[in-house]
């Protein structure tokens, strides 16, 4: 178990480097992650190395008792560098070439910077390859993490994603077969034709863009894995990750993590003016699911983030409750950004545990206090995470609704959050999967609009309702194959003998292309008997449905699809499908996940009011539950047995009374 900060030495004079060390140590800190911006310190011209600077702080850290990760420094190439080839910068959608002067600026697929990587790597490789008190590396910083979301557009990407259609179809027939290139005459006789999805005078084919989406990412994770590839040669016995940022888009995250020995996540739940503890915990549950194991936070925030604009202070106690709340989930380390916040550039207001001064403050304290905290959970972190409920989130499904919407208002991220949303207030676990995972130990799978479906997909579904699963889809699923073409099929086409319905018509509710149009609700009542009565609205989207072996859980209200089925329930196997027609409003999500997790017998093992949060881990076969509250006031949490918290060792037989941002770890007795 590791806790500990981004410390960048690099920033501050030696005389320094000790006092920081012993504060560290003092408050509990075991790890530094270093060196991930510091290419032009160690390379500081052409084939110049020097590491004495990062050896000294290495040294003086371990003095201390603190471990070092180091990053590979390829996310900030330094201006000689792109002084001297400019075309390794990453060039935008409209075709204007980035400049130095920020980070990640470069382009993954660039050979020249290819050869300047492997250099770098494998000399940080090969000069840490023998010191103990460096356990592991981060491969570059947060890929894709810029105001492109990591795609270029210049012309090696081009060359590039050319070869990687020739690879993916071999023949230029069967690419104009997939794509359906007979429309506006886009039949292609040459690999060389191919463009890239370029701002045009219409939108561009939607399986070009979908593929120019894979390609892209295929693109990072190869970057990614020549890294990987050295550090894992020439520095064996030392893990290598990579700081991942939860929902982020761009990038296929199962693909990303398949080669590193865990991955990494950077959480900063108050980075905006907006809190949201569901979304965090859907991030935690993303990045835990990603390879079913325990992840590190490389990045917790630590204080008020912000480059040029800062967002909220985290209130008193926050900081412990993310840390906490990071644990629940199954984080085994925790590493907080930053030790000390900047002076200068572009981070100044991107506060750390220390202030501009240097000064340890409340958040030192705080942090201190969650580093006991900490090694109280020590035998929690390898604790199973028993979750028999899975969201599903495709990339393939993200880019294909990015390439074409469908509708105005369609954002198929939020309607994934507000199932999640529901869910998590109900305190079950969750696994947030993608449908390449194994659905076998889960009881519920909730899939809201999966737009693209394969055999493969629809065949393991088919096999998990057969076999006593519930499945939950939702309006635009089943609509298109894996290359972005609609199926011929009435849809939802191969989901049709899951779903029991059919689609005999629909309409976009949200706005056409205008933001000032306005959106036309319907509303949405439950009709089956054991739901609770409720209205609620219909929105987005409403699919007009008829009715074969499914049966109707509610009805649409008003517009001219007026009693017509909006949600229906087909048995299939030993299992049922539900099939939502709509976009529901977060009470009517709430109330039908309510229903399905009872009649799948998952009942949360505590109620409690909104804004507590409860995460079950098994320690020992036995059930270990953090009790989190997110409030700014006091709650009162029921427990129907007693109870010991591990923090505390104060022990509870009927309710706990918990404050405000405050947490409990409670071993049922």
């Amino acid at each position: 178990m590791y806790i500990g900060s981004d410390y960048y030495p690099e920033h501050w004079p030696r005389e320094r480097w000790r006092e920081d060390a012993r504060l560290m140590q003092a408050a509990g800190l075991n790890l530094v992650r270093m060196a991930e911006f510091a290419w032009d310190r160690m390379e500081p011209e052409e084939g110049s190395f020097d590491f004495s600077w990062l050896d000294e702080a290495i040294q003086i850290l371990a003095e201390h008792g603190i471990k070092t990760v180091l990053g590979t420094p390829t996310a900030t190439p330094p201006a000689w560098l792109m002084h001297k080839h400019p075309e390794i910068y990453l060039v935008n959608r409209e075709g204007r070439r980035a400049s130095f002067g920020s980070r990640r600026h470069y382009c993954p697929t660039i050979e020249v910077y290819h050869s300047y990587t492997r250099k770098i790597v494998r000399k940080l490789a090969e000069h840490y390859a023998s010191n103990e008190n460096v356990i592991g590396y981060q491969v570059d910083n947060e890929f894709g993490g810029s105001r492109t979301r990591g795609r270029c557009y210049c012309n090696s990407c081009h060359r590039a994603f050319q070869q990687w259609l020739e690879a993916k179809y071999r023949t230029l027939s069967r690419l104009n077969e997939s794509w359906g290139t007979a429309f506006w005459s886009q039949t292609y006789s040459a690999w060389e034709q191919i463009p890239l999805p370029w701002p045009n005078e219409a939108p561009a084919n939607p399986s070009l863009e979908l593929d120019y989406y894979r390609f892209i990412s295929d693109a990072w994770i190869k970057y990614q894995n020549l890294q990987v590839e050295i550090l894992r040669n020439v520095s064996p016995g030392k893990f290598v990750t990579h700081n991942l940022m939860g929902l982020f888009p761009s990038i296929d995250y199962r693909k990303l993590g398949e080669p590193l020995d865990f991955v990494a996540w950077d959480n900063y739940p108050r980075f905006s003016q907006h809190l949201d503890p569901a979304a965090v915990a859907m991030a935690h549950d993303l990045t835990r699911s990603l390879k079913n194991r325990p992840f590190w936070v490389m990045e917790q925030q630590s204080g008020p983030a912000g480059q040029n604009v800062m967002g909220t202070a985290p209130s008193p106690g926050e900081l412990r409750l993310w840390t906490l709340q990071s644990i629940a989930h199954g984080a085994d380390s925790i590493v907080y950004f930053r030790w000390r916040t900047c002076r200068w550039g572009a981070e100044q207001y991107w506060h750390g545990i220390l202030p501009h001064d240097g000064k340890p403050g409340h958040r030192y304290a705080e942090i201190k206090r969650a580093a006991q905290d900490m090694a109280k959970l020590k035998h929690l972190m390898c604790s199973a995470y028993p979750a028999q409920v899975a969201v599903m989130r495709s990339y393939d499904v993200l880019w294909a609704f990015e390439a074409q919407p469908t509708s105005a208002d369609l954002d198929y991220d939020q309607e994934l959050k507000s199932y999640y949303r529901a869910l998590h207030s109900l305190n079950v676990n969750i696994d947030v999967i993608t449908p390449e995972a194994e659905y076998d130990k889960y009881k519920v799978i909730v899939a809201p609009s999966l737009y693209l479906t394969n055999d493969d997909i629809v065949q393991r579904l088919e096999k998990f309702v057969a076999a006593g699963g519930t499945l939950l889809l939702s309006f635009r699923s089943g609509v298109k194959d894996w290359e972005n073409v609609v199926h011929e099929e009435t849809l939802p086409a191969h989901l049709a003998g899951l779903v029991g319905a059919s689609i005999a018509d629909y309409t976009s509710t949200g706005r056409f292309e205008s933001p000032n149009a306005p959106a036309q609700l319907a509303e949405v009542e439950f009709v089956h008997p054991e739901l609770t009565s409720y209205r609620g609205t219909a929105s987005v989207w409403c699919d007009i449905l008829n009715l074969e072996s499914a049966e109707a859980l509610a009805r649409y209200h008003g517009n001219f699809f007026n009693g017509t089925p909006a949600i229906t329930l087909n048995k299939h196997g030993n299992g049922s499908v539900i099939y939502v027609g709509t976009s529901l409003n977060d009470v009517a999500i709430r109330e039908l996940s309510k229903w399905i997790l009872r009649t799948q017998g998952l009942q949360a093992p505590l109620g409690t009011p909104t804004g507590v949060e409860i995460i079950e881990r098994r320690y020992n076969e036995k059930p270990v539950l953090f009790v989190l509250n997110h409030n700014s006031e006091r709650a009162t949490v029921s427990i129907p047995t007693a109870a010991r918290d591990i923090l505390t060792d104060q022990r509870y037989n009927d309710e706990l009374l918990l404050d405000p941002f405050d947490v409990a770890v409670l071993e049922l007795v």
